[in-house]
C-alpha cells in the first residue's frame, strides 16, 4: 500500500474514532461528582472528557483534518507540492525558506508566551499558565515525531521519509491556538485582538507552506499537522487552564514538588 494512502487511512481513522467516543461521551457511567437527572444522563463533569470535544470541534481541528483526507485522497496533494516546488510562490531559495519558517516557528512561540504573560492574573498563576503550555507545545513535538516514525512517507523532493509529521506546522498552530486562548482572558480593543490572532495563524500559515516550497512535506501533511497541533494546544488549555484547580506549583525548603488536582 502507497504510504500516502497509509497516512489518509490513519488520518479518516482518528477522525473517526474521535467522533465516536466524543460523540458518545454523555453515554458514560456516572462519576463520583456526576449526578444522574430525571430527564437524562448525568451530567458530566470530566474536565479531560470536556475539553477533548473542545479540542476536536475547534474550527482549526476537524476541518484541517479533513482537508488533509481529501488531500490525500486526490491527485491534488502531489499536484500542489509539485506545483509550490517548481514556481516556489513565496520563496526563491530553499535556504531563504529555511530561514524564514525557522524564524516564524520562533516568532510563533513569541506571540504564545507573550499573551500569556500579558493575561491580568497573579504571578502565580501565570506560572500555571506558562507551565501548561510550554507541556502542550512539548507534547505537540512528541507527536510529530510520533507521527514521522509511524508513517514512512517519502519527501516530495524525495531526500528523506519523514514527510507525515511536520514540526513547522504543528508547533505554529498549536502555538497559534494558545494565543487564541490567551487572548479572550485579555482585555484589549477589539481590533487588538483580531490583529495579534491574524498575525500568529500567518506566521503559522506560511511556515507550514514554506516546507511545502523545499519539497519536504506534501499539503496533506501540513493540514494533518496543523490539526493535531491545534487539538493538543486546545485540550491542554481548556483541560487545565479552564479549571481554576489545576496546576499547584508549591516550594519546599528542600526544592518544590508540582501538584495536578483534577475536579471530578
Amino acid at each position: 500500500m502507497p504510504n500516502h494512502r497509509r497516512s489518509v487511512q490513519i488520518i479518516l481513522f482518528c477522525f473517526a474514532l474521535a467522533a465516536l467516543l466524543l460523540g458518545n461521551g454523555c453515554a458514560m457511567a456516572p462519576g463520583r461528582d456526576d449526578t444522574v437527572t430525571a430527564n437524562g444522563p448525568p451530567n458530566q463533569s470530566n474536565p479531560f472528557l470536556r475539553a477533548a470535544k473542545s479540542a476536536f470541534y475547534d474550527y482549526g481541528t476537524w476541518p484541517l483534518l479533513l482537508g488533509a483526507a481529501l488531500f490525500g485522497v486526490s491527485d491534488y496533494d502531489t499536484e500542489v507540492a509539485d506545483y509550490a516546488m517548481e514556481h516556489r510562490p513565496l520563496f526563491s531559495t530553499n535556504d531563504s525558506a529555511e530561514r524564514t519558517t525557522d524564524t516564524l516557528r520562533r516568532l510563533s512561540y513569541v506571540f504564545t508566551y507573550g499573551t500569556a504573560l500579558a493575561v491580568d492574573e497573579g504571578w502565580r498563576n501565570k506560572g500555571e499558565r506558562v507551565l501548561t503550555e510550554s507541556t502542550a507545545l512539548f507534547t505537540t513535538r512528541l507527536v510529530t515525531k510520533q507521527m514521522n516514525l509511524q508513517v514512512d512517507r517519502e519527501y516530495p523532493n524525495g531526500s528523506g521519509n519523514d514527510s507525515f509529521g511536520s514540526h513547522h506546522a504543528a508547533s505554529p498552530f498549536a502555538a497559534a491556538a494558545l494565543t487564541r486562548r490567551n487572548i479572550t482572558n485579555i482585555d484589549m480593543p477589539r481590533w487588538s485582538a483580531i490583529s495579534i490572532n491574524a498575525s500568529a495563524y500567518t506566521a503559522a500559515t506560511v511556515s507550514a507552506w514554506g516546507r511545502i516550497e523545499m519539497g519536504l512535506h506534501y499539503p496533506s501533511d501540513q493540514l494533518a499537522s496543523a490539526a493535531v497541533g491545534n487539538f493538543v494546544a486546545i485540550f491542554f488549555h481548556d483541560a487545565f487552564l479552564s479549571q481554576k484547580t489545576m496546576v499547584d506549583l508549591s516550594l519546599l525548603p528542600g526544592g518544590g514538588y508540582l501538584a495536578l488536582h483534577v475536579p471530578f
